[in-house]
């Protein structure tokens, strides 16, 4: 309680003690108080005494079994009854998502065992990170001033938020991505100022970290490299050739992992990256939107302020031309085009573009404040846009709410190794059996045993156990070596 209280506070007044010190050019004292609220409010979300069903729980268990073996994701370790390898939620080799997010999970989840921090440790300290990179980038396109307020739209919304703390679909995968695709532009802008080869090395490797992060998005970095190098007039040929090698050095980054899972697994390979594709084509798992779906979207995670933003940013970069208003219109308008023309449409897409999105709502607050001819109505509409950013930071943050429902389960789960014991165990009838696996060192199954999984545990060594819910058939009950085990678990529901 005392720490939502705290945390109420400290979002309600951050906005006003924010523009106090920018008003007095603080602006580094200002940027650190913007760190120092966003950690606390990533480290709250991040407490939460279970793991998420969508996508946490899978990306968690993938994680937790690449520290045996950093180059055999895997879901079920060990599969004792047969599967599809076609079914993400349920397979062997895994390789819905690439490596490089999990593997930071992994080396998080080595350190410091398994644990719900463990898993969302690496995204609160990537997402600090990206809030610090928002900063830079927008200082170096526009100035302190503009980098400080979009890093406190960033660090405040409330779905960068949920993304940080595993509350939403895609979670700490996109955390990572957002901050490869961030650390890759603010290097890449860093070069053109600058000319230095190092740098741009360092963003294609970058780039390279982002592919193997999420795939073909990562290439929004490859298109503002290019437009980059338009807007600084360095010549069409000499930008073509330094955007052709740059594209080289990602590719060379990512290949080897491509190469090596295209060898060792060639079925789930072959079908990942089919499936990849089909969600240009095909609403997959149930995510069929409408075409305006992310022009309606954007209102929710960013700001309903939004619309105005864009109209600004649009009528600056028509009417002024501005070299790095350009670079944020396109940085802004491409994802939001090409996702919206996907079939499948997911909610945490865009995040890649909300870091762009923070910079113009921060230059158009600043002209609201600094130029606009009618100074009152300036002013309410900055302090509109500030509440509105407020009201949906504590919204999702949910400074007073606690799943126990939830964090039973996990209790529960945890407790399990006092019926069972240390042996090696297939468990089954369980209904969270991905949350078991990661908490344990079982086997965990939802649906009973098969004859054939019985036997093929037997073989390997495992004892068979059933989560007794008074209803098992008559030939598990009367089965000696089936360990009948009761548990609380079997009065949740799975959620």
């Amino acid at each position: 309680m005392l720490k939502g209280v705290v945390l109420l506070i400290e979002i309600s007044l951050l906005p006003l003690v924010v523009f106090l010190l920018l008003k007095r050019k603080s602006f580094d004292a200002s940027m650190v108080l913007v760190v120092a609220v966003c950690a606390q409010l990533l480290v709250f979300v991040a407490n939460d005494g279970f793991l998420h069903d969508w996508d946490e729980k899978y990306h968690a268990l993938v994680a937790k079994h690449l520290t045996e073996n950093p180059l055999k994701p895997c879901l079920y370790k060990d599969p004792i009854e047969d599967y599809d390898y076609r079914q993400w939620t349920n397979n062997h080799i895994w390789l819905h998502k690439p490596p490089m997010a999990l593997w930071i999970m992994a080396g998080s989840i080595k350190l410091f065992g398994s644990n719900e921090f463990a898993v969302r440790l690496p995204s609160v300290l990537l997402s600090l990170l990206s809030v610090f990179l928002t900063f830079l980038i927008g200082t170096e396109l526009f100035s302190k001033r503009t980098g400080v307020i979009a890093a406190f739209f960033l660090a405040i919304n409330g779905f960068f938020l949920d993304i940080t703390a595993g509350r939403t679909t895609t979670d700490h995968i996109d955390c990572a991505f957002l901050f490869f695709v961030l650390f890759g532009i603010y290097l890449a802008i860093k070069y053109y100022s600058s000319n230095k080869t190092w740098l741009f090395a360092a963003a294609a490797i970058v780039c390279g970290f982002a592919l193997l992060t999420k795939w073909l998005p990562a290439l929004i970095i490859v298109g503002l490299f290019g437009l980059m190098g338009l807007t600084n007039k360095v010549g069409f040929a000499k930008n073509a050739i330094a955007t052709i090698l740059f594209t080289v050095i990602l590719f060379l980054v990512y290949l080897p992992w491509r190469l090596y899972t295209q060898q060792q697994y060639p079925l789930e390979f072959a079908w990942e990256q089919t499936y990849n594709l089909r969600h240009l084509t095909e609403a997959l798992e149930g995510h069929r939107h409408p075409w305006w779906y992310y022009l309606n979207w954007i209102r929710i995670i960013w700001s309903e302020a939004i619309y105005l933003v864009l109209i600004f940013l649009i009528w600056q970069v028509f009417k002024f031309k501005y070299k790095n208003q350009i670079i944020l219109l396109v940085w802004l308008l491409v994802p939001l085009i090409v996702f919206s023309f996907s079939a499948t449409k997911m909610p945490g897409y865009l995040l890649i573009a909300a870091p762009a999105a923070f910079i113009a709502m921060a230059l158009f607050c600043e002209y609201l404040l600094l130029e606009f001819k009618y100074r009152k109505l300036g002013v309410a509409v900055v302090v509109a846009i500030a509440l509105l950013a407020q009201r949906y930071c504590i919204e999702r943050v949910k400074p007073f709410y606690k799943n126990h429902k939830k964090e039973n389960i996990s209790l529960e789960i945890k407790r399990l190794k006092n019926s069972i014991g240390n042996a090696p165990t297939v468990l089954y009838g369980n209904p969270f059996p991905i949350e078991t696996m990661f908490y344990t060192d079982y086997i965990s199954y939802a649906s009973l045993p098969t004859e054939k999984g019985m036997k093929n545990a037997h073989l390997k060594g495992y004892q068979i156990a059933v989560l007794d819910n008074g209803r098992l058939p008559k030939e598990l009950l009367m089965d000696s070596q089936v360990l009948k085990i009761r548990s609380l678990l079997v009065t949740f529901n799975p959620i």
